[in-house]
């Protein structure tokens, strides 16, 4: 359906892990800003027959809780696709759904710490970030790992500025050659909410 539509779109990138047919269940790991979100969605039929003929109910659960504020931009994204796709949503009081408020995480775009900030628009200072970015990808905490190339994902992303000491940090460092090279070692044990944001990075390199 439309749901399972929007998780193989590109407005949130998905691994599908399951789907449970009897009650048309999806589950996986999805990114919002390069940051993995474990969700369950669910599909009830027939819910809310008084209100809307051949009605269904729909589920989201954030079965991870790592990141509220992620999750719920993300429902938000899959119920506009959804509507963009021409089916008819209702909230729990049979009201339609309004999307007349902006997204989420619209005015967090331009970064917590960039936004404002001009003196780290200098390529020292980028260098400067990134290289602690680097260590802490060489880190042997998973947590660590996946916080450093989110952060270096995001950055090439949102900042044109960084992208050459990005990439000189990644190819022309001893450090950046050693993390890429650990990450290629390990790849078939490395989890997807790792490798998904350092690929971002070098994309972006």
């Amino acid at each position: 359906g439309a749901l399972r539509l929007f998780f193989q779109s590109g407005e949130a990138p998905c691994e599908l892990a399951e789907r449970d047919e009897e009650a048309w269940t999806l589950r996986g790991t999805a990114f919002i800003d390069y940051v993995a979100l474990e969700v369950k969605v669910s599909i009830f039929a027939g819910g809310a027959q008084d209100l809307v003929a051949q009605s269904s109910v729909v589920t989201f659960e954030h079965t991870s809780a790592r990141d509220v504020v992620r999750f719920s931009e993300l429902v938000e994204r899959a119920l506009r696709f959804v509507m963009r796709q021409g089916l008819q949503l209702l909230a729990d009081g049979g009201e339609a759904l309004d999307f007349a408020r902006p997204a989420l995480l619209t005015t967090w775009e331009a970064g917590p710490e960039e936004a404002g900030d001009d003196d780290i628009q200098e390529e020292a200072r980028w260098s400067e970030r990134i290289e602690s970015m680097l260590a802490l990808a060489m880190s042997g905490e998973v947590a660590g790992r996946e916080e450093a190339w989110q952060s270096l994902a995001l950055w090439g992303r949102r900042s044109p500025e960084c992208r050459r000491p990005l990439a000189s940090a990644l190819f022309g460092s001893a450090l950046g050659s050693e993390a890429i090279a650990k990450a290629a070692a390990s790849a078939t044990r490395v989890p997807f909410a790792e490798v998904y944001p350092m690929a971002a990075a070098l994309k972006y390199a």
